[in-house]
């Protein structure tokens, strides 16, 4: 259902997105995963799980990315999921974890959000509830998808403006190499993080050397979308097709008459009133 998507069975390293059964295969890289009918090691004192059972939705985060467009209100669940233990939301919370769809007596949906990546923990089985006879079921697919194209920065096609480079965290020297093959070495500060690298030629720039994430390169797009538009210098002179105007000709600006208008109505309603509200005045003897 997924355009430009290739399954692969039995998950390697070279992955986006894990959907498995077995905490062994989740813990492997990815960008994004979801665990289906499985209760994360750190929270198996904290839910029970009853099978068979029931288990209805109550309430659902329909503001996060993998629950956009999905209606889970008659969703039918055959097990009975609760919490345990003493234990609630809030002593989730304090290990990392958010309540994304809650039950009757407990929760359905997790996730459990980290730089770079995001984990989804779907607490029920989903061959015992109806949501793979639901559409809402491709739905849910269609969002992991989108959700792995944000985290990869595949979701929009944006160029950074001409300027500096967002700084990087690195573990030693970095070489910089600018769109024209001109290349310079930058050493990180005392925060561990390369800054203030000057980027005002539009282009690929590259940056090779080793950073926090574990890679060695980092590439970055300036104002490849139209260097023009975003380039901070100040432009001498505006190019309109044709046509070259100056910026030293002052702009004509518009002429707003809704303050005389304004003015002109309180003028109206005053003499209005006043009118109304005027002395008769006896006609020539008259009592």
């Amino acid at each position: 259902a997924c355009p430009d998507v290739t399954l692969v069975e039995g998950v390697g390293a070279s992955v986006d997105l894990v959907v498995a059964q077995r905490p062994a295969d989740l813990a492997r890289a990815g960008r994004v995963s979801l665990g289906v009918g499985v209760v994360p090691p750190e929270l198996l004192l904290a839910i029970t799980i009853t099978d068979p059972g029931s288990s209805t939705v109550v309430d659902a985060r329909s503001s996060d990315p993998l629950l956009m467009h999905l209606a889970l209100d008659d969703l039918l669940i055959a097990q009975g999921i609760a919490w345990s233990g003493g234990q609630g939301e809030a002593d989730i919370e304090q290990r990392g974890f958010t309540v994304l769809m809650h039950g009757d007596r407990g929760p359905l949906l997790l996730a459990h959000p980290a730089p770079g990546r995001a984990d989804y923990h779907l607490i029920f089985h989903s061959d015992r509830s109806t949501l793979p006879y639901r559409i809402g079921f491709p739905v849910l697919a269609g969002n992991l998808v989108n959700r792995v194209l944000q985290l990869s920065g595949q979701a929009e096609v944006a160029g950074l403006p001409t300027g500096m480079l967002p700084p990087l965290p690195a573990r030693g020297a970095v070489l910089v190499t600018a769109p024209e093959g001109k290349t310079a070495t930058v050493n990180p500060d005392a925060t561990g993080q390369v800054a203030g690298i000057a980027a005002m030629t539009p282009g690929l720039w590259r940056l090779s050397g080793i950073f926090a994430d574990g890679s060695q390169a980092q590439i970055f797009g300036v104002a490849l979308l139209n260097g023009g538009e975003t380039r901070l210098a100040v432009a001498e002179q505006l190019q309109v097709r044709e046509v070259a105007v100056a910026t030293s000709i002052p702009a004509v600006g518009e002429a707003r008459i809704w303050p005389w208008l304004t003015t002109l109505a309180l003028l109206v309603l005053a003499f209005e009133w006043w009118y109304a509200h005027r002395r008769p005045t006896l006609a020539k003897g008259g009592r």
